[in-house]
């Protein structure tokens, strides 16, 4: 046994009755990833989509991904394919691309095994810090009393997430967590009273797990504690051969789309190809796409 997968083995030891660890798996290489696999893990979560799309190719099938950072819209459609839970989710209109992007890519999701409608978790803001993303305790109870959200088909709502101070201050934490904790009580007794799938509390990360697991932590998003300290000054590896065919697959999909005229799904694709190989054919696509966009879509679509 290695020691990564000594240290993974302390935490999994750790956990109590009912909690799941997250792997935080961002700016760490991909053998790190494989050796908390080899040891049984299952769940990793990644903050940055490219680093992501990277990864995910290359790990076994059966790997369970959390998008577990501050996620733009315009990256959904990269992530919706294969991505089992996100868990930050701070908009409606967030909440619409999940939507859209999950009826798009449906059944490749239901072919990869996974469920249809991708899995959310609401963001709520309950730390000191101006910084950290989400929506206030007021805000989310005002989301969810809108009932917006009640007529999108292709997302489930399934819990809420939150991150605590970044301070060693122990009753400001369980404090923070415990005003996470009541609203995720609330709003399952208010919003979600008739179903089951409004289940998930995603708080607690290296240095406060064990608090979170003391008020109602059920994922729990541990990182350097396995993995060690990131080194942020190094991009993630990216293997030449791979990354070509992954353009290649990229600049296929976007062929498909504009076969069918869905223009911004195209251009999209081409974008991705782009930017993974930018030799790609994909560059004269792109550049038909616009014309076309120009021509008779300009209203409509904004490539």
């Amino acid at each position: 046994m290695t020691e990564l997968q000594e240290r993974l083995l302390e935490v999994q030891q750790d956990l109590t009755e009912g909690v799941r660890l997250v792997a935080v798996s961002k700016f760490h290489p991909l053998e790190s990833l494989l050796e908390a696999y080899d040891a049984g893990q299952r769940i990793f979560g990644e903050s940055r989509v490219q680093e992501l799309q990277e990864k995910e190719p290359r790990m076994p099938r059966d790997v369970e991904w959390h998008f577990i950072g501050h996620l733009q819209q315009n990256k959904v459609k990269y992530l919706a394919p294969y991505i089992s839970l996100i868990h930050a989710v701070d908009s409606l209109r967030l909440l619409k691309e999940i939507d859209r992007q999950a009826e798009r890519c449906a059944e490749e999701r239901v072919a990869r095994g996974l469920q249809p409608a991708i899995r959310v978790l609401l963001q709520l803001h309950v730390a000191q810090e101006e910084t950290k993303f989400g929506f206030t305790p007021k805000e989310c109870k005002a989301f969810l009393d809108s009932g917006d959200w009640r007529e999108l088909k292709h997302v489930e709502i399934a819990g809420i997430m939150c991150m605590a101070s970044n301070t060693d201050d122990e009753a400001q934490i369980a404090a923070e967590f415990k005003t996470a904790e009541d609203f995720f009580e609330m709003a399952r007794s208010r919003y979600f009273a008739d179903t089951d799938s409004f289940c998930e509390c995603s708080w607690g990360m290296s240095d406060d797990y064990h608090i979170a697991m003391e008020h109602g932590s059920t994922l729990v998003r541990v990182g350097s504690k396995i993995f060690g300290a990131r080194d942020y000054s190094q991009k993630p590896q990216t293997n030449a051969l791979t990354t070509e065919a992954e353009a290649l697959k990229a600049y296929q999909e976007g062929i498909d789309h504009a076969q069918r005229s869905e223009w911004g799904e195209a251009a999209s694709c081409f974008r991705l190809a782009i930017a993974l190989d930018p030799d790609s054919p994909a560059v004269e696509s792109l550049k038909m796409v616009n014309d076309i966009f120009e021509y008779y879509h300009k209203d409509n679509f904004n490539p």
